[in-house]
């Protein structure tokens, strides 16, 4: 997984891989991962993994480069294959079949590299690596307020349950309009049962915060800021928009967004693809979002780390309909029980939250530096980018 041009090392998938394979494939640090394949969109993305003694393997869409670090560092040429020079030659090089692009091996050593100066290339991996610790301690104190919020109601210890039988009443299942054996697993009770003792007390998310309906009409003319489910960073609830003229805005851009909102994607809710809206005024929205404003009891914060956490993604699951596709309805968030939680718990977990993004965006920051430096050698000289990077 990458964030920022660098490896982010959960959401992992176990695979069942020999030790001799493994041997081949296993990432050390400064090891950089390019991905082959994909949409246009994410063709040639690349990323430096900087994480050690790890039992981590890649996935085979990717290609492993290493340099010869006598001439290249690593985070030079990550940094160089991240800016907008290393985009457009990755883009050049891609083949298309039908929606997807591929750039292969072969393709990818083609590629001009401009070297610069080993002090050049050293300011870059300076800024790289207090990044890499800026997003690490982002991580850690996300976490932080995640366990606080599971350890105030109880789930810090959640386990999937062992049963494998359930067995309900008609009574109950048509109180539910639903018949269907996946709604009824015991894992869901488990989860409800913790969440209906807390000390504090129990509603429900359409009880305590207020939604925001459809409110939205395209002008054909104008100009709009669209957000749709692929824009929600499910990792780090960074949210990115396209901007698109109303007539060519999808059916689907129906609500238009005020100040301090929370949106949660229907679609595949158990990814986790909830986020914060704080500067989005005006902008356009998918109405495959929920979207909700806080009143009194919950502020958003709280609730974001609620919906992502673990527990909760899981027991979204017991509302899909669908298989290949499976989405929830606007009602099946609204009735989603909510502790009321400690307004003190929920103060540090504000507070938490918004000390993770400050330092998120603070490595961002320092990433669009590096990358800005490389541009700016490219199009100048090395003295004006080593300039840049002192500012």
């Amino acid at each position: 997984d990458l964030e920022n041009g660098l490896c982010k090392d959960s959401d992992l998938k176990f695979v069942d891989i020999d030790e001799k394979k493994a041997k081949l494939y296993r990432l050390k640090p400064n090891d950089i991962l390019f991905n082959r394949v994909n949409s246009i969109q994410f063709v040639g993305r690349t990323a430096i993994y900087k994480h050690e003694n790890r039992n981590r393997v890649f996935a085979s869409y990717l290609i492993r480069l290493n340099t010869n670090e006598k001439e290249v560092l690593p985070d030079y040429l990550n940094i160089f294959l991240n800016c907008k020079y290393g985009r457009k030659e990755l883009t050049r090089k891609a083949r298309w079949a039908v929606n997807q692009a591929n750039v292969n091996a072969e393709e990818l050593k083609r590629i001009a590299l401009p070297i610069a100066s080993t002090s050049l290339q050293k300011k870059v991996e300076d800024a790289v690596s207090q990044a890499h610790s800026l997003l690490t301690k982002a991580r850690s104190t996300y976490t932080e307020a995640e366990q606080l919020l599971l350890k105030e109601v109880n789930l810090a210890k959640y386990e999937p349950s062992q049963e494998h039988i359930s067995v309900r009443s008609f009574t109950e299942s048509l109180a539910d309009s639903r018949f269907d054996a996946e709604y009824w697993q015991p894992d869901y009770d488990v989860i409800l049962d913790t969440l209906s003792k807390y000390k504090k007390g129990v509603s429900t998310i359409g009880e305590e915060l207020k939604q925001l309906k459809g409110n939205f009409k395209a002008e054909t003319d104008k100009e709009y800021n669209y957000v749709e489910i692929g824009d929600v960073n499910v990792s780090t609830g960074e949210v990115e928009h396209n901007t698109i003229i109303g007539a060519e805005l999808p059916a689907n851009a129906k609500i238009k967004f005020s100040k301090r909102q929370l949106i949660t994607s229907k679609v595949r809710p158990n990814r986790g693809a909830t986020a914060i809206l704080d500067n989005h005024e005006g902008y356009i929205g998918s109405g495959a979002f929920t979207v909700l404003t806080e009143q009194d009891k919950i502020n958003l914060e709280t609730l974001m780390v609620y919906l992502k956490t673990r527990p909760i993604r899981e027991l979204l699951l017991r509302y899909n309909t669908g298989t290949s596709y499976p989405v929830i309805t606007d009602s099946d968030v609204l009735k989603l029980p909510v502790p009321l939680i400690n307004k003190t718990v929920q103060s540090k977990i504000s507070e938490l939250v918004s000390v993770s993004a400050k330092e998120r965006q603070e490595a961002k920051i320092l990433l669009e530096k590096a990358k800005r430096a490389v541009e700016i050698f490219v199009e100048q000289n090395e003295k004006e980018a080593l300039e840049y990077l002192s500012l």
